[in-house]
């Protein structure tokens, strides 16, 4: 696990993901190169029986009996002097409250920028019912097999006896064998609850191991998220941002430069926010859309009739999907502005569809040749949308329809 030592501050995420490691039901904790607490969860806090302030800064000493100290130090040695990662079971006694439990424990080296090793990551989970239930299930088969041998002793020497005694007698054995065999059955049956019992508890435990993994997961790809939106915002934004105030101050200014600069910085707006919103994004940004596009139809004397029947709804929490639905409205508009002579351009919004039309004359070749719809079929494909595009000599219609639960396996009655 790679560490910036440079961050000195939390993010939102951070805070979100320390909460959620509180829920995990696992003992999760961060150690310096000294074997030091740098950070535990709110379960070994609860373990320790101690406040957060009174275990950062202390090491195993303060916390488990001396007697398994040697074989825990020996484990994180491991981890901080050889890089390794280490998966296997410790058994410690903790001092606040004198039970001796056995943990699974997972241990991974944390390294800085450099590659050095500055402390280890490890998530510990209780596993001593399952030994106790295999130290159960052990003890039940030892008696099993003692009750078997001794009723097995006890048949042959009541059969022995039976043979020098009357009917009566014959009787009482064959009573005895029912409840031998009954005795057995019942055996049997607890010993099988016994294991069913394990394989859940293995099962529950494989369960958690993977959900914590997926959390990891999570996690490094919002911070990676973050960092693109920081890097975009503060390079691009601000080369933008520079040439923007340049020809607002700059006497003589281009007014067509001008506009072009401003509408790259509100199309790189719209792309940093897709980023950060996922449900209502598509809403927010079809309306700073309408909000740029219409001024500029004005112009060409085209009207914009803009219909909201439903607000759209996305299964989807990708903000990609939202972007790439703006995409294809932004191509097919600047299709009208360009190619259908039209005087109206109407936008309709559906729960899973948008419809743009005009009352051109139907720009045939446009639709039929060329990147640009190209790129709208490939967009809509990438979202497992469906683009129906109807020609008429008295205009263009383009529908966008998607499933209300976009999922790879898409079934034509989810579209409108």
């Amino acid at each position: 696990m790679l560490i910036d030592t440079e961050k000195t501050s939390l993010d939102p995420d951070s805070i979100l993901f320390k909460a959620v490691l509180d829920e995990v039901g696992a003992y999760v904790y961060v150690k310096d190169s000294h074997g030091r607490y740098l950070y535990v969860n709110e379960v070994t806090r609860q373990l320790f029986q101690q406040p957060l302030e009174s275990i950062i800064g202390h090491d195993d000493s303060d916390f488990f009996s001396l007697q398994q100290l040697s074989d825990l130090r020996k484990n994180d040695r491991r981890v901080l002097l050889y890089g390794e990662t280490i998966d296997n079971e410790e058994v410690n006694t903790i001092k606040a409250t004198g039970q001796t439990k056995i943990y699974r424990s997972v241990k991974k080296p944390i390294f800085n920028k450099q590659g050095m090793i500055i402390g280890l990551m490890g998530i510990s989970t209780d596993i001593t019912d399952i030994h106790q239930l295999k130290d159960a299930l052990q003890q039940h088969q030892i008696q099993l097999e003692r009750k078997n041998h001794s009723l097995e002793d006890e048949i042959y020497s009541e059969k022995t006896k039976a043979e020098n005694k009357d009917k009566k007698h014959a009787e009482d054995m064959a009573q005895k064998n029912q409840e031998l065999e009954i005795a057995n059955k019942i055996l049997i049956n607890h010993s099988n609850n016994l294991q069913q019992a394990i394989a859940k508890k293995t099962q529950e435990l494989e369960q958690s191991h993977r959900a914590r993994v997926t959390l990891e997961r999570q996690h490094a790809i919002s911070q990676e998220r973050q960092r693109f939106m920081r890097d975009l915002h503060d390079g691009m934004g601000g080369y933008l941002m520079t040439a923007l105030s340049y020809t607002e101050t700059t006497s003589g200014k281009d007014s067509t430069l001008h506009k072009i600069l401003k509408l790259a910085v509100s199309d790189l707006r719209i792309v940093i926010n897709s980023m950060e919103k996922d449900d209502e994004e598509l809403m927010f940004m079809l309306a700073m859309f309408r909000q740029r596009i219409e001024s500029m139809l004005n112009i060409q004397g085209i009207e914009l009739v803009w219909q909201v029947e439903d607000e759209p709804s996305l299964a989807s929490s990708d903000p990609s999907h939202s972007l790439q639905i703006l995409r294809i409205v932004q191509e097919a508009v600047n299709n009208i502005a360009k190619h259908a002579q039209a005087t109206q351009a109407r936008l309709t919004l559906k729960k899973n569809a948008i419809v743009i039309a005009d009352n051109g004359t139907g720009h045939t070749q446009v639709w039929t040749k060329g990147h640009g719809i190209n790129n709208m079929r490939q967009r809509a494909q990438q979202i497992n949308a469906v683009l129906d595009i109807d020609t008429t000599p008295s205009g263009v219609s383009v529908t966008l329809s998607w499933p209300l639960a976009m999922t790879s396996s898409v079934s034509v009655n989810d579209y409108p």
